[in-house]
Formats: C-alpha cells, sequence, structure tokens
C-alpha cells in the first residue's frame, strides 16, 4: 500500500474516530484504527463494538492496500506535522511508514484480517435533515438522558415518528424530560432509542457543517450518513416509557419570565446551594419571582425579579442544575412556565403550542 495525502484531509477522518476508540480495552485490536488505501482515497474504519466510524479523505493512491495500526498515537503523529505538508504513507512488514519532509515515523502495524467489520445493514426507516437541525434537537434533549445504568432504556434519546410527518425526539432520566417535535416527513412509523455514548458522538459530527445528513434505523442499528463519512451505531432495545402522560395538562399558575434573566438569577443563587441537593425554592405572587438558596454551613441567597403571573401563585424547589439546563436549551426571550403546586412536576415551553416542551419535577420543600 501506497498513497500521499495532503496533511489536513488526512487529519479529519482521524480526529473523528478519537471519541469511540477504546484506550481500556479488552480486546487491544479496539485501539487501532483499519486504514484502507482505495481508488483516488483514504479509508479510516474504527469501532468500539458498539459504535463504528468509516470516514474518507482524497489521496493519491499508487497501490492498493490496508494496515490496522494505533488510531491515537497515528492521529497524533499527524497532527504534529507542520500545516500544508504532504504525508506519505507506505505499509510494509506490518508496520506503516508516514513520511513528511524530513520527517519518518513507523507505526507497527496488527493484522489487519482481525479487526471487526462493521454491521452490514439493510435498507430501513431514514430521515433526511439539515445538520444545523439534528444538532439544535439533540442540544435541546439530550441533557435529560439518564445516567443510570439499571435503567437501560432510558440510557439513550428517543426517535419516535408517528408516519404522518411529525418526529418528536425525546429523553428522561425520571427527574426531567425534554421533548422536541418536528415536522419531517418519514415512510413510516417508528420508535427507536439511540444510546447515550452514540448520541454524543452525532451531536460531534453534525455540528462541523450543515450541508444535509441521512439518519436511517434499521434493525438494530442506527446509521448516520454525511457525505463520505458513516456512522453506525446499536440501538438499546425495549419500550421506552410512554413519556406523553408525564406531561401536564392541566395548569392553576402560568408564569411567563425573562429567560435570560431568570437563568442568570439562578445561576447567582445556586452558588450557595447545598452541594448535594443543588436545591433552589421558587416562589411566585404578585407578578414577581423570588428564587432563594439556603445552606446552614455556607449561609442563603435571594434575588427577586419582574414576572407575569396568571393564578393564585405556587412556591416550589427545583433542582437548579436541571433548572439551568433545560433555560439552556430554550431560545425565546421569555419562558412559559406551567405550575400547579409544590408537588406536581411543571411544564416549561417556549411559549404557547410551542414545539419544544420540558418537565422538571419538584423538590421536597
Amino acid at each position: 500500500m501506497r498513497f500521499s495525502i495532503e496533511r489536513a484531509a488526512f487529519l479529519g477522518p482521524l480526529q473523528r474516530i478519537q471519541g469511540i476508540v477504546g484506550t481500556r480495552t479488552a480486546m487491544p485490536i479496539l485501539a487501532n484504527c483499519l486504514v484502507q488505501a482505495v481508488d483516488g482515497a483514504v479509508e479510516v474504519v474504527a469501532t468500539n463494538l458498539e459504535i463504528g466510524v468509516r470516514d474518507r479523505a482524497p489521496a493519491k493512491v499508487a497501490e492498493s492496500g490496508r494496515v490496522c495500526v494505533a488510531a491515537r498515537k497515528l492521529y497524533e503523529v499527524v497532527k504534529s506535522l507542520p500545516e500544508g505538508v504532504l504525508v506519505e504513507g507506505e505499509v510494509g512488514e506490518a508496520r506503516l511508514t508516514l513520511r513528511s519532509g524530513r520527517t519518518t515515523a513507523h507505526l507497527l502495524g496488527m493484522e489487519p484480517s482481525e479487526f471487526p467489520a462493521l454491521p452490514e445493514v439493510s435498507e430501513g426507516e431514514g430521515l433526511t435533515l439539515a445538520a444545523s437541525l439534528l444538532a439544535g434537537v439533540l442540544a435541546q434533549t439530550a441533557f435529560a438522558v439518564s445516567t443510570d445504568i439499571t435503567r437501560q432504556t432510558l440510557g439513550g434519546v428517543l426517535f419516535a415518528h408517528d408516519g404522518e410527518g411529525h418526529l418528536e425526539v425525546v429523553a428522561t432520566d425520571g427527574h426531567r424530560l425534554a421533548c422536541r417535535r418536528v415536522a419531517m416527513a418519514a415512510a413510516g412509523p417508528f420508535r427507536e432509542i439511540v444510546p447515550r455514548k452514540a448520541v454524543g458522538e452525532i451531536r460531534r459530527l453534525v455540528e462541523e457543517g450543515d450541508e444535509e445528513v441521512t439518519l436511517t434505523f434499521a434493525g438494530k442499528h442506527a446509521i448516520l450518513n454525511r457525505g463520505d463519512l458513516t456512522l453506525i451505531t446499536r440501538l438499546i432495545e425495549g419500550r421506552y416509557p410512554e413519556y406523553q402522560r408525564a406531561i401536564p395538562t392541566a395548569c392553576k399558575n402560568l408564569v411567563v419570565v425573562d429567560r435570560d434573566g431568570l437563568s442568570q438569577a439562578c445561576r447567582r443563587v445556586a452558588i450557595l446551594a447545598n452541594d448535594k441537593t443543588n436545591q433552589v425554592e421558587v416562589e411566585v405572587s404578585d407578578d414577581r419571582l423570588v428564587i432563594v438558596a439556603h445552606n446552614p454551613e455556607l449561609g442563603d441567597a435571594r434575588e427577586e425579579m419582574e414576572a407575569k403571573l396568571e393564578g393564585d401563585g405556587v412556591r416550589i424547589a427545583f433542582n437548579a442544575r436541571y433548572l439551568l439546563d433545560i433555560l439552556g436549551g430554550m431560545e425565546t426571550e421569555a419562558v412559559r412556565i406551567e405550575m400547579n403546586d409544590g408537588a406536581s412536576p411543571s411544564l416549561f415551553s417556549e411559549g404557547e403550542g410551542s414545539d419544544y416542551r420540558c418537565v422538571l419535577m419538584p423538590m421536597r420543600l
């Protein structure tokens, strides 16, 4: 195998696989990547058996072939080279030789036939959308994914399509729920759960640009395609909870408040909140909102701001970190909060009929 490739073109695929390469694994082969020289391109493949990535970059290929080498070290070597240089690669005696200017590096390889092949996936239900839209939808929901390994189905983001042009993307950990609704066509209805780790990798990849991407669900896998880049991940098997039941439908107190103002007030007051509970108290009455934190060991903090109230008022406690996550996902100047009492979940949205809704469970006062 012999090829020559621009440093920047080679660095891109090597950088994109770093998030899934196994550094601590019982299978040493998973710390490696497969480098293949094919007609007019160099292809890089990595997998941790749950997620796999295949990417390619244009190159001059004098002789096709493949080699399996340490993914992290290959990336570091190419990254260390000066910008704008040409990298020449050659495989011989189970090692990859890289040359650029006066620099030569030899990376010992493993048998490429032992590298796990990415799953062969048949056609499935697909969505085509702008990368920026997918990135935004995941940013508004992924923060609510559960990290509790005993609640497997909550450990990912649900993609639920009704088959009638509406997609809902949902995440919940039992304490909070985030749901974003998008008008989008699909061939048929589906409900699939993408694992948290894969969601993080997808977000990172789609944030690179604003071209169209395709997300396909087929059997036990989801596949993201963006140009020459392919990410494939196993899906979480199991039934996702009926999240619609957790969304309040009745409201005794409607509060409309400046989103950024509430976020900044919560951030300041939470400095003196209990480190373990992060609890802050919110009291709304007479068109004002007061947010308070008490800490017997440190002191307390209080901040007051204007708010529009329809109802008799309410006093409720929230986890400040969860509240800030929800406010951070909102994009409007004002946030709409529907509350019943201090023991019932509250519904946050960007306005009446909003496509983005979040539910936050209260803490005990």
